[in-house]
């Protein structure tokens, strides 16, 4: 296998310390990312082994090694033992329109994606100091609180905490059995579409709770999405908080119609 690097200089010389091996680990990381990217090194194409990048970026095995394992954990390789590394299936992505109207779901089924949602658990309760803030409720106010786990194309890829004023759907726990889809049950049981009035995105580290239910592992890091619905009137119905794994959505945000 014939590939090249280009080694850049560095005035001065930094010293074989920690940072400096873990830059190095980095660029190794980079060029073995962007040779995949790019598809110089495509789905099932063997990478180069531990000897030869060791000697294209003039660094020990170890330091090699360490790039690799990174690079299997997230996903993008994977070793075979006694063989070497290879390139794994990129695992399609789902595109998240950010701040657009519409039901995301209509939008997945139009791009022929199946999708379906479980209901993990729900609660009437009282709001916490966030969510009697985001609803406009006082302390004595109850919601429903419901988590729900939203699979495409039977990957679960998000994990959504939903918090709604309880004297604006009463008895909604009447129409959670046999669930399938909130606003489904907004929009037949009791005539509301809720519009998004924000939406705030973080990358954040990944929880148990995640690792559980989105089948992640610890260095796969989420997208964390905060999320105000309201009424034609301005109300607010709905507050969520949606974690959504980064291997798997990219978000786009669009300006203008």
């Amino acid at each position: 296998m014939v590939f090249w690097y280009c080694n850049f200089s560095w005035e001065g010389g930094l010293l074989e310390d920690k940072a400096d091996i873990f830059i190095k680990q980095l660029k190794i990381e980079e060029f073995i990312l962007k040779e995949i990217d790019s598809r110089q090194y495509k789905e099932g194409t063997k990478i180069p082994s531990e000897n030869e990048l060791s000697s294209a970026f003039d660094v020990n095995r170890h330091t090699v090694r360490k790039a690799i394992e990174r690079l299997c954990k997230l996903g993008r390789i994977y070793s075979v033992q006694g063989k070497g590394c290879y390139v794994s299936k990129k695992p399609s992505m789902v595109i998240y329109p950010v701040l657009s109207s519409g039901c995301f779901s209509d939008k997945l089924s139009r791009r022929g994606k199946s999708h379906y949602s479980k209901l993990l658990d729900w609660a009437k309760a009282l709001p916490s100091a966030e969510e009697q803030k985001r609803l406009g409720l006082s302390e004595i106010e109850l919601i429903y609180r419901l988590e729900i786990l939203r699979f495409v194309d039977d990957v679960p890829l998000s994990l959504y905490t939903s918090s709604l004023p309880e004297k604006r759907l009463p008895d909604l726990e009447k129409h959670l059995v046999n669930f399938s889809s909130l606003y489904k049950i907004l929009r037949e049981q009791y005539g509301i579409a809720p519009k998004s009035k924000y939406q705030m995105v973080e990358a954040t580290f990944s929880t148990p709770k995640d690792l559980t239910y989105l089948g992640i592992n610890e260095h796969i890091s989420v997208l964390k999405v905060t999320s105000l619905a309201e009424l034609p009137d301005g109300q607010p119905i709905e507050f969520v908080v949606s974690r959504f794994r980064s291997d798997r959505y990219k978000l786009k945000i669009q300006f203008g119609p």
